[in-house]
């Protein structure tokens, strides 16, 4: 007895169902199988021709009317005898194998490739947070050697008052109410452009360390963004392995 089997759906490729109309072919003995997929009316199509004894095709049908793989979506299943040539299930078989096995080396090799160029990605962001990680170092070093710097040219001003003070306490005495004056006017004067390179030096700090702020805040949001994609990548990798699985029969 020969059977024409067609099973007609959105989704009945690339799922396994030659496989499992395969497989099911090989455990009820047929001598006869073949299957391939088709496109009827934009339509996926697997079309299955079956030989066997009247008894064992008529348990081939049932299981076909019955069972699928899981992934399926199956609209219809149109079961009808045939009368042409069915060809031998050890021929298909091997010839299914090979084909299944080519395709899935060569997803195997996408989906490396794929790794490596997620890996190469990965590797340059990470070289991007430890340049953005030097800089942040860097600004704090050079805030740090501008607080040292001002403290100092204020030690060496202190010191040069004290030592202008000594200077004209031993000058004559007519002179030293003018002196004195030109003193505390000058005193004054730096005391106001200490204030002044304070702030300014405040100023910059503030800036600079919301420059730096800002510039972290962008690299984690870029870091996240990064690490979400790749996730979905991987999440889209696991899937095309499932698939891949399935098609080779694992």
């Amino acid at each position: 007895m020969k059977l024409k089997i067609r099973v007609i759906g959105p989704l009945v490729h690339d799922i396994g169902y030659r496989a499992f109309l395969l497989e099911m072919a090989e455990d009820l003995d047929l001598i006869g199988f073949s299957a391939r997929n088709m496109l009827e009316d934009d339509e996926q199509l697997v079309l299955g021709l079956a030989e066997g004894d009247l008894d064992t095709m008529d348990q081939f049908r049932r299981i076909v009317e019955i069972e699928h793989p899981p992934k399926a979506e199956v609209r219809e299943i149109i079961i009808a005898e045939y009368r042409g040539t069915v060809g031998g299930i050890d021929a298909f078989g091997r010839k299914f194998s090979a084909r299944q096995l080519r395709k899935g080396i060569s997803s195997i090799i996408r989906i490396e490739t794929m790794q490596g160029q997620m890996l190469h990605k990965q590797d340059q962001m990470l070289l991007m947070q430890g340049e953005m990680l030097k800089k942040q170092c860097e600004m704090l070093e050079k805030q740090d050697m501008t607080r040292e710097s001002i403290e100092k040219t204020g030690h060496d001003i202190v010191d040069e008052l004290k030592a202008t003070k000594q200077y004209l306490a031993g000058e004559i005495p007519e002179t030293k109410q003018y002196l004195a004056g030109v003193v505390r006017g000058s005193a004054q004067s730096i005391v106001c452009k200490i204030h002044r390179a304070k702030q300014d030096l405040a100023e910059e700090i503030r800036e600079s360390a919301h420059s730096i702020v800002e510039d972290v805040k962008e690299t984690r949001d870029v870091i996240s963004e990064q690490k979400l994609s790749m996730e979905e990548r991987l999440d889209r990798v696991g899937g095309d392995i499932d698939q891949i699985k399935t098609k080779i029969g694992l």
